[in-house]
């Protein structure tokens, strides 16, 4: 539970726990906290570390992916991947360093100048991450459209304003089960992550007449977002969907993805180059910046 479920140590502590084993089998006693931080999770990780170590003696070339990222108590951490394919041709993917200096073929990191600077130094061959790039693509082209832009903002305010109010929330349901939608809640976009937005809008579409209703009954009127930006709202989500379908394609765990980027960015080009509406031109401007043919 602790390894499989991230559950705390102490959870063998918890009284729920304690109950529940008893159930089980009342003369068993689970190990304290103590023992398992001293004893069994190390010789655990000892375990794991000696056999990772023996099946990468046989692997001749690997990949490294890595980002930074900041904990909650503003702690900087830097995060591995080291991935590779093994005799029976599984991906597999590792997260500490397993003494493979040596087998690294590739580093995968976003644009950043530090890391790609760090990478560099290490004699290593880099490459920007996919999924990165297209990322700032959407990102920048949405900027360059104040109309699209502004209106994101008014939906973002209108979801955080049924996040944090429990009796919108409540009212939300009642209003869904009147019009017969379903009992979504609505999404919240994420800074760092631009298919948010598409979720967000996406949501937003199908809830739009329970929203409307709510704000009404909640004397909030002024909040309501206009009946006609509801085309441009449903013209974004169209344009946006390749991009929210290559995203999630390319974000994919358990196959190899790098073989996919070309033919994929490709397609997204060729997809853009037909669009009309200033959000898809601003999206092909951007891919002939960053992915040029």
């Amino acid at each position: 539970m602790i390894i499989t479920d991230l559950q705390p140590v102490s959870i063998v502590k918890d009284k729920g726990f304690v109950n529940f084993m008893r159930l089980l089998d009342f003369k068993y006693t689970a190990p304290s906290r103590r023992t398992l931080m001293r004893n069994h999770l190390p010789q655990l990780y000892a375990l794991k570390h000696e056999l990772l170590m023996q099946e990468l003696e046989s692997v001749d070339h690997c990949c490294l992916t890595t980002d930074m990222w900041t904990s909650r108590a503003t702690q900087w951490y830097l995060t591995v991947t080291c991935t590779y394919i093994n005799e029976e041709m599984e991906l597999k993917i590792l997260l500490e360093k397993w003494n493979i200096t040596s087998k690294v073929h590739w580093v995968i990191t976003d644009s950043g100048a530090n890391i790609k600077w760090a990478v560099r130094l290490s004699c290593w061959n880099h490459l920007a991450c996919f999924a990165h790039l297209l990322n700032l693509v959407v990102t920048d082209a949405i900027k360059d459209n104040d109309e699209l832009t502004f209106l994101i903002q008014q939906v973002k305010a209108t979801v955080t304003y049924f996040h944090k109010s429990s009796k919108a929330s409540d009212n939300l349901v009642v209003n869904q089960n009147r019009l017969n939608l379903p009992n979504h809640k609505l999404i919240q976009q994420v800074e760092t992550r631009w298919n948010s937005v598409y979720y967000m809008l996406n949501r937003y579409i199908e809830q739009k007449e329970a929203v409307k209703t709510t704000l009404c009954l909640l004397d909030k009127s002024d909040s309501i977002i206009p009946s006609e930006k509801t085309a441009l709202m449903k013209d974004a989500i169209s344009t946006l969907m390749p991009f929210e379908a290559l995203t999630t394609e390319m974000s994919a765990e358990k196959n190899v993805t790098g073989s996919k980027v070309i033919p994929l960015s490709r397609g997204l080009q060729q997809v853009t180059t037909t669009s009309t509406s200033v959000l898809g031109v601003n999206l092909n401007n951007q891919m002939g910046n960053r992915f040029p043919l």
